[in-house]
């Protein structure tokens, strides 16, 4: 009977017995298939790591945004509430749904926010 090792990946036949092409083979795609599986875990790990940097990237960029509309001095304690609520249901609809589609603006003062630079 043909067996396989964890740890070195190596096929041993037992004495008297004798493995059959078919047990060979199955052995051979099954290494195959631990392999692929090992690659791709590798892959899903590295794609995990850049989008929790992406994440902290984020999330600092939103931190410095609601630090400067909280300090802006051009925009009027009604606008600044305004926008920061907006931006707090942006935050919190992104996490429900993979569409970020922004929220309607119905505020005359945030006419700066849907205009072209």
């Amino acid at each position: 009977m043909a067996s396989s090792s964890n740890s070195n990946s190596t096929v041993s036949v037992d004495q008297g017995s004798h493995a059959t092409f078919d047990e060979l083979h199955n052995l051979v795609s099954l290494q195959q298939l631990k392999e692929k599986n090992l690659k791709l875990t590798d892959q899903l790990l590295d794609l995990l790591h850049i989008n929790v940097q992406k994440s902290k990237r984020a999330q600092m960029e939103q931190k410095q945004l609601i630090s400067t509309i909280q300090n802006s001095e051009e925009l009027d304690a009604q606008t600044k509430e305004y926008v920061l609520r907006y931006l707090e249901a942006l935050k919190h609809q992104s996490m429900f749904t993979l569409e970020k589609t922004p929220l309607p603006l119905k505020h005359s003062n945030l006419d700066f926010m849907t205009r072209p630079l």
